[in-house]
């Protein structure tokens, strides 16, 4: 059977054209969208929020607690989403690394240096400095 050149640059065409088109979509950008759930193990310290004249007293301490990572919306380096525990739930917006493995997010009152370990798996290190708390945390997330 002989193939028209026609046929053949139009076959060649697509295919270099659709791969064209899905490097352009994500572009080796990791999607981090979904929900990513694990326990977080942390430090604190705390002072109480009522010192009068009497200096303050910090206490510091540990804790263990479950989190959810939900990244809602990406647009390539950026996303935003929810970060959520037994405790608290904040807005959280961020983003990804030209090196396409670390990536960074804030909510109200913190932020998190992040690192994509495999598709489904991240390590997160969150740093809290209120008034009244400091946190330093670590969490292992797999995405659900």
């Amino acid at each position: 059977m002989k193939r028209s050149p026609l046929i053949l640059l139009c076959l060649v065409s697509l295919v270099f054209t659709g791969a064209a088109s899905a490097w352009a979509q994500d572009n080796g950008v990791p999607n981090l969208m979904g929900t990513w759930e694990g326990i977080s193990r942390g430090a604190f310290i705390h002072a109480p929020e009522k010192a009068g004249d009497n200096p303050v007293h910090h206490k510091p301490g540990f804790f263990k607690t479950n989190m959810t990572l939900i990244i809602d919306k990406q647009k390539g380096h950026r996303f935003t989403g929810m970060i959520k525990s037994p405790r608290a739930q904040e807005p959280i917006v961020g983003v990804i690394a030209d090196d396409n493995r670390h990536f960074y997010y804030v909510d109200n009152d913190g932020f998190v240096r992040g690192e994509i370990k495999s598709r489904n798996t991240v390590n997160l290190i969150y740093m809290h400095f209120g008034v009244h708390s400091k946190v330093a945390t670590t969490a292992d997330l797999i995405r659900q």
